[in-house]
């Protein structure tokens, strides 16, 4: 979970549950990390976009890592780990990066 502060317009704090994308060869000296925003959809919200990962977890658990909504903020915004991701599925979230950002 990430408190990325109040959004002044709205005047709300704004929170959002993402997923660290930063190697930890680079991030183990930095005060910064890189996240993905994560969208848990109800039904109706099923939207599939290229530039997202599907992600099931157990049965029923299932969310969409937003690759394209990538942000580099301060660890201080961390606010707590509440799950880990396994190796494949990090894989996928890596590969759709290298299409967005034109690296592969």
């Amino acid at each position: 979970m990430v408190d990325f502060g109040v959004a002044e317009r709205l005047k709300i704090d704004i929170k959002r549950t993402c997923v660290i994308i930063q190697n930890n060869e680079f991030g183990t000296k930095s005060g910064t990390t890189v996240v993905a925003e994560i969208f848990r959809p109800d039904n109706d919200d099923l939207i599939f976009r290229p530039g997202d990962v599907w992600i099931n977890r157990d049965e029923g658990d299932f969310f969409c890592v937003i690759c394209d909504k990538i942000h580099k903020i301060g660890k201080y915004q961390i606010i707590e780990k509440l799950f880990s991701l396994n190796t494949i599925h990090l894989d996928k979230i890596d590969r759709t990066l290298k299409k967005i950002l034109a690296l592969e």
